[in-house]
């Protein structure tokens, strides 16, 4: 498998156009080499060619880069007037990976037809080791959220019954993308990393979604506390915990994390009581996210 295909089979499609984004500065712009050295000097590793196919039928049509083409080589820009939604896209992927980018860049906010509510950023970080995403999943993830459709999720193994699922949102947090979901047939509210996940079947049943529903509302469970880096190196990784920042003071490392699941972030500090303090729930507001 060559490079550029095992980027778009391990789902680092999306991180490579996020991290170009970044890159591109206002006003004078900058080529595809020169954004390629500036990936690699952020460690990220990935070939010219891959930049360029992004920017091309990705970022320009997709996100209203301008390639300028009066002289070589070509230069990638913003345009001078406000970023407007494209009127027709390919698929409801396409939409949401606009959607994402916009919000990841924190541009101004306008229309994101379809989108509304069922997308966040929580922060703008994007690790070097991000977890392998399947394109397939985010692919039918993205037309179930796009048209309200509920999905089966296949367990690997098969003799296990599949999780009826009613699709609300994608959360970005730490370059990971995970689906908030109601189980049926509870209806229980779920965060499930859509890396590692199995195979998605988008049925034919549509559903309304909750009135109440706010998904600027869904992490409203921030943890901030000390520990040490043994348990930090623990803390990579967890289910359902999402660390937002993690900075080193002299009564330790300091930790800010999302509780997607209170009972498993309650029981995961019990679990480390003895190694951590000064735990405080809450203790950072929205005013500390790049939303």
């Amino acid at each position: 498998m060559g490079r550029d295909q095992e980027h778009d089979a391990r789902g680092g499609r999306l991180r490579l156009a996020l991290e170009i984004l970044r890159w591109i500065p206002h006003g004078q712009g900058a080529t595809a080499r020169e954004l390629h050295a500036r990936l690699r000097a952020a460690a990220i590793d990935t070939s010219l060619r891959t930049v360029q196919r992004i920017l091309h039928e990705d970022l320009v049509p997709l996100c209203g880069i301008v390639c300028t083409q009066d002289k070589m080589p070509f230069r990638y820009v913003w345009p001078a007037q406000e970023i407007t939604w494209p009127q027709t896209l390919q698929s409801p992927q396409d939409s949401m990976l606009v959607a994402i980018a916009r919000a990841h860049l924190a541009l101004p906010v306008t229309s994101a037809p379809g989108w509304d509510n069922k997308h966040r950023v929580l922060d703008a970080t994007v690790p070097p080791n991000v977890a392998r995403m399947s394109e397939t999943v985010l692919h039918a993830v993205s037309t179930a959220l796009y048209h309200d459709r509920e999905i089966l999720l296949h367990a690997d193994d098969s003799a296990l019954a599949p999780l009826h699922l009613r699709p609300l949102g994608l959360l970005l947090c730490q370059g990971q993308l995970d689906l908030v979901a109601l189980v049926l047939p509870e209806e229980t509210l779920r965060y499930l990393p859509l890396a590692g996940m199995g195979r998605i079947e988008v049925t034919a049943r549509t559903f309304q979604r909750p009135a109440d529903f706010d998904l600027a509302q869904a992490m409203q469970t921030r943890l901030r506390f000390h520990t040490s880096k043994a348990v930090v190196a623990q803390l990579q990784g967890h289910p359902q915990l999402r660390t937002h920042s993690i900075t080193e003071h002299v009564q330790g490392m300091e930790v800010c994390a999302y509780a997607m699941d209170e009972a498993a972030a309650q029981a995961w500090l019990h679990r480390h009581k003895d190694d951590i303090w000064n735990v405080d729930k809450n203790a950072w507001n929205e005013d500390d996210e790049r939303t």
